[in-house]
């Protein structure tokens, strides 16, 4: 029962299948801080400067 993207939402109306409450996002705030702390460990700190 997921969307055309493959999120699945909180609950989901068991009469018609439609989504009710957030999409949860916990999993591609993980994934966005797991590549911040990957570029920082791969990247030497001069090149980070500014950014």
């Amino acid at each position: 029962m997921s969307n055309d993207v493959g999120l699945y939402s909180e609950m989901i109306s068991a009469r018609d299948g439609s989504f009710w409450g957030n999409l949860p996002q916990a999993l591609s705030h993980l994934a966005v801080v797991t590549a911040a702390l990957t570029i920082r460990q791969v990247v030497p700190p001069k090149a980070l400067e500014g950014h």
